[in-house]
C-alpha cells in the first residue's frame, strides 16, 4: 500500500492530519504516539521504524500538533484533547482502513498521552524514554532559559526550538501536565494490555530517577536500552531492531 494522506475532523477547531502506509491485508496496525511539539516523524525515527514494519503491519503516523508553517511552529494542545486526537485516529483505522489489531509505539509526552486515553482495545503498547512522574517543573526550566522563549499558563505559551523553530503551547496543557501521575497510569494500562515500558539509559531529557514504580510492576515489561531521549546515533541500529522483535514476538 502505497503512502496515503488522511484527514479526520476532531471538532470545528481540530483536524488531524496524518498516513498510513504499508501491509493493509493484515489487518493490523501500528500507531505512532511522537512526544511533545514535534511532527508526527518523531525527528525520523518513526519513519525509520516504520519502514523496517510495513511489510507485516499498516504504519499509522499523524500529528498531534497544529502545523503553522508560516510561523515556522508547531501548536501544542493540552493532553486531554491529544488523547481524544489518538482515539480517533485509532477508531478511524478500525472503521476506514479495515484494522482489526491496534498497537501503539509512543514516544516521549506521546506515551502520557497514551496512558491518559488508556485504550481497551490494543493488543502491544510499547512506551519509549517516557517519565515516570509529572514533568511539569522539568520542563518549564528546561524550556524557559531559551532565549525568546515564554511561558504563560493562562494564555499562550511560545517556546523556542533547539532547530531554531517554535512550539505554541495551549493554556490547558499546563493543567494537564501539573495534575498527571505518569506512573499510575501506566499501571492501569498494564493490567489490560502488553505493555513494554523503554528506559533510555543515556536520557538528556528525561531525568527522573526513580523507575522503582514501573520495574516493580508484575504487569510492565520494563526494558533499559543505551541511548539518549531519541536513541540516536550508534544506539538506533539496537533500538531498530529491539522494537521489531518485541512488536513481532509472541
Amino acid at each position: 500500500m502505497k503512502l496515503t494522506q488522511f484527514s479526520i475532523l476532531l471538532n470545528d477547531n481540530i483536524t488531524i492530519q496524518g498516513e498510513c502506509e504499508g501491509n493493509s491485508d493484515s489487518k493490523k496496525a501500528i500507531v505512532f504516539a511522537h512526544g511533545f511539539g514535534v511532527k508526527r516523524d518523531s525527528w525520523g525515527m518513526f519513519n525509520q521504524l516504520g519502514d523496517l514494519l510495513k511489510g507485516d503491519y499498516l504504519v499509522v503516523r499523524f500529528d498531534f500538533v497544529e502545523i503553522l508553517e508560516k510561523d515556522n511552529a508547531t501548536k501544542v494542545f493540552p493532553l486531554s484533547t491529544q488523547a481524544e486526537m489518538l482515539k480517533a485516529v485509532c477508531a478511524y483505522s478500525k472503521s476506514k482502513l479495515g484494522v482489526a489489531e491496534i498497537n501503539i509505539i509512543a514516544h516521549s509526552q506521546g506515551c502520557l498521552v497514551t496512558g491518559l486515553l488508556s485504550p481497551d482495545d490494543a493488543s502491544k503498547i510499547i512506551l519509549l524514554a517516557s517519565p515516570v512522574e509529572s514533568p511539569y517543573s522539568r520542563m518549564k526550566q528546561y524550556f524557559a532559559s531559551r532565549e525568546g522563549t515564554e511561558i504563560n499558563e493562562d494564555g499562550l505559551s511560545k517556546i523556542k526550538r533547539s532547530d531554531g523553530s517554535w512550539t505554541w503551547v495551549e493554556a490547558g496543557f499546563w493543567d494537564d501536565i501539573k495534575s498527571i501521575d505518569p506512573a499510575q497510569l501506566y499501571s492501569r494500562l498494564a493490567a489490560k494490555t502488553d505493555l513494554y515500558f523503554v528506559r533510555a539509559m543515556q536520557d538528556h531529557v528525561i531525568t527522573d530517577k526513580n523507575y522503582e514504580s514501573v520495574k516493580n510492576d508484575k504487569n510492565i515489561n520494563f526494558l533499559e536500552l543505551p541511548g539518549d531521549h531519541n536513541f540516536a546515533g550508534d544506539a538506533r541500529d539496537n533500538w531498530l531492531g529491539t522494537m521489531v522483535d518485541l512488536l513481532k514476538g509472541d
